[in-house]
């Protein structure tokens, strides 16, 4: 026999359920009770078949008949139609085991509300999250833009977020680099902290047209890196290397068109111009040749192949078709209607855009682009436009109008804006960016900065924020990820920095923070060069110090440098170098004080220029000019009164070359630099800061090179403590 415990007002009633009785679903229907007790010492009759009696979880009977261990004593249920609030109603006839309730009631959990969600003991409606995808459908890469159709409950919406298979962030839009099948996911959360989520399914296609440079065809990483998108190249040494285009265009298959520059890739010159500067011209060349051309040389050294010399040529067959003009970035149309192909050279010269040269190519094989070349920049060397997206990344030039205005008017009919194909996709904004302002610190003080950035397509970008300090070694920068950079620099000058945003599709956005660290510079009594890691870490090894710290004989095969004790910001100074061996790889210059000279290397090279004894100059270990070797001394004078350091090489009583070091804005250092020779001198090189006489006139030097006579008299002859004397 089963049997439940009813309680009501005081009176206990022990029903029996036998033959004559249904329970069902823990409801028990008896015709009469087995007995009724008087709890309360009155006499009652109550028909147990006016309360609706159900056994909550955990409310079954002992074995005995009473009540379990847990029980609380109060009722196990009530009815839930009977208007009063009881048994595990959280408010009137609804909740727990009854219906859930509706927006507005009482409750004790989600469970308890129809809507699921429970507020501060409220039933409260939540939000609808909703969202669609635009385009419905493409090729990777692909721009991919949700928008939102999420309705609100009870409480406004107050974040909406996305999950495009790398976790729910702000970003409403991302690119999809390869295909495949992707779940999409949108989250609505209210004011109230209520949630819903809803999801779509998104088939990316296989790409379309999409020709970049090969991973693969090239030199080394040694040599040449790729930037991660493929469409721009970084030499690292002296060493010439190259690399082709993954895609050709094929006899008889049309005109199609690239483009190739040296247009700075890593910043902007209107957002970010310090330190931001085309690739010097020097030993890199742009252009075309077939798969079978070498890395090792210029593609236009054969008859099957043409190029840009940065330096100021087009050439093929190694013979010079004319200027390269005066701009930095050219085009290349290339006419494979027929048998063999016929390149145009699209550039700027003194009257504007035109076809600086025209040349048929003697092959009948597939055409690459290409670049070969030695390190023209520390960073991105040259850059490639194949027409991926002609829409965000239009061409630099008028290729149609100018191919038109030559003439060659054919041509421009069947040109195709792209090598080998052309794509267009659709319109991305870019972000926009909050820099902090500029702002000067005493040396030693730490510093807070703050940025904002956000996006059109992806919401909130203020955690993809990179700042570098300009001022700092290139390969080592001084730097922070994310909307707060908390910097102390180390040395006094300008710092400039370089805040920069970019959005899932690459468009970026740039800003400036100039920094000015004040502080006065120690000026010893006397200028010399030190050897000692102790006091320069950074010193080179395998060297030799005469006693006054002026000669200098090196002993390590590796090139090894040192500086002098004495920096120049914000003045006007000279100082010498004397050979005192043979013309070799050795010589002086100018560096930072971070710069590393142990070795003076490719692989940290710091900003600086030097000038060596075979005969050259340079800027960051990279060859710019020759001057006659015959000469023993070499005159530096350092022009720092503006933002960077101008530096005029001074040999045999004139001026060979001027350099602006573009990449220093922190005080400058004289160093010499060498490696160990065969000869037996006691010393190689020497330095005079103008404790004594100088070799050379540098006030004569500068006024022949035509320097205005108030520069000439702003500059002292001599280094720190011994910069004493004037021009006159």
């Amino acid at each position: 026999m089963m049997r439940a415990l009813v309680w009501t007002s005081m009176v206990l009633f022990v029903i029996a359920c036998g033959d004559d009785a249904t329970c069902l679903d823990d409801h028990c229907d008896a015709g009469t009770a087995d007995g009724a007790i008087d709890a309360g010492g009155d006499d009652a009759s109550v028909d147990p078949r006016d309360a609706d009696v159900r056994d909550a979880p955990g409310d079954a009977l002992d074995a005995d008949g009473g009540p379990d261990a847990g029980h609380d004593g109060g009722p196990d249920a009530g009815r839930c139609d009977d208007g009063v609030l009881n048994g595990t109603e959280s408010d009137v006839d609804c909740g727990g085991l009854c219906p859930p309730c509706a927006s507005g009631r009482a409750c004790r959990e989600g469970a308890d509300c129809a809507s699921g969600g429970c507020v501060a003991g409220i039933c409260r409606v939540g939000p609808t999250a909703a969202f669609t995808l635009d385009p419905a459908t493409g090729a990777a890469p692909l721009l991919v833009t949700a928008t939102s159709h999420a309705t609100p409950g009870d409480a406004p919406i107050t974040r909406v977020e996305y999950d495009f298979g790398d976790g729910f962030a702000l970003a409403n839009a991302r690119v999809f680099s390869s295909s495949g099948t992707v779940l999409v996911r949108q989250r609505v959360v209210d004011e109230a902290g209520l949630h819903d989520t809803a999801s779509r399914t998104y088939v990316v296609g296989a790409p379309g047209f999409d020709c970049r440079l090969s991973a693969t065809d090239k030199t080394g990483d040694a040599i040449v890196s790729l930037t991660p998108d493929r469409l721009a190249a970084e030499w690292h040494t002296g060493v010439v290397g190259g690399v082709r285009s993954e895609c050709a265009v094929a006899p008889a298959s049309g005109v199609f068109y690239f483009e190739a520059s040296i247009e700075p890739w890593e910043c902007d010159p209107t957002e970010a111009p310090l330190g931001c500067v085309p690739t010097p011209r020097g030993g890199l060349n742009l252009g075309v040749g077939t798969a079978s051309a070498s890395l090792t040389t210029h593609p236009g050294s054969t008859a099957s192949g043409l190029d840009v010399v940065i330096l100021g040529g087009i050439n093929t067959s190694d013979m010079r078709l004319g200027p390269a003009g005066t701009g930095t970035t050219w085009g290349f149309v290339v006419d494979y209607r027929g048998a063999s192909p016929v390149v145009h050279v699209v550039g700027e010269d003194e009257h504007g855009p035109s076809v600086l040269a025209s040349q048929a190519l003697a092959t009948n094989a597939p055409v690459h682009a290409m670049a070969t070349g030695v390190r023209c920049k520390v960073g991105v060397d040259a850059s490639f436009n194949f027409g991926l997206d002609t829409n965000n990344r239009p061409f630099a030039h008028d290729v149609d109008a100018v191919l038109r205005a030559e003439g060659l008017g054919s041509v421009a009919d069947a040109l195709v804006l792209g090598w080998t194909g052309t794509r267009a996709l659709p319109t991305n904004a870019r972000p926009s960016l909050t820099a902090p302002a500029d702002m000067s610190v005493a040396l030693g003080a730490t510093v807070t900065l703050v940025a904002s950035a956000s996006d059109a397509e992806e919401g909130e970008l203020s955690d993809r924020i990179v700042w570098e300090d300009l001022a700092t070694v290139y390969a080592a920068r001084d730097g922070a990820l994310g909307g707060t950079f908390v910097y102390t620099p180390r040395t006094v000058g300008l710092h400039p920095i370089r805040v920069t945003v970019q959005d899932s599709y690459g468009a970026r956005r740039q800003a400036i923070v100039r920094l000015e660290v004040t502080g006065a510079l120690p000026t010893p009594a006397t200028v010399r060069l030190v050897d000692d890691p102790a006091v320069d870490p950074l010193v080179g090894s395998g060297m030799a110090l005469s006693p006054d710290g002026l000669s200098v004989r090196w002993s390590d095969p590796r090139k090894m440098a040192l500086r002098a004790n004495q920096g120049l910001y914000g003045d006007f100074w000279y100082f010498e170098a004397t050979r005192l061996i043979g013309p070799d790889n050795q010589g002086a210059g100018l560096v930072i004080a971070e710069g590393d000279l142990d070795p003076y290397d490719d692989a940290l090279v710091p900003p600086s220029c030097t000038l060596n004894t075979f005969g050259a100059t340079w800027q960051n270990l990279m060859y710019r000019r020759a001057f006659d070797p015959s000469r023993d001394t070499y005159g530096f004078a350092v022009d720092y009164r503006g933002t960077s350091p101008v530096v005029y090489f001074v040999v045999g009583g004139e001026v060979v070359d001027v350099w602006a070091m573009y990449d220093a804005f922190v005080p400058v250092y004289p160093m010499l630099f060498g490696h160990v020779t065969e000869l037996t001198a006691p010393y190689d090189i020497r330095a005079n800061f103008g404790a004594t006489p100088f070799a050379q006139n540098p006030c004569q030097a500068l006024t022949a090179y035509g320097l205005p006579a108030a520069d000439v008299a702003a500059m002292r002859v001599g280094w720190g403590a011994h910069a004493t004397t004037a021009c006159p």
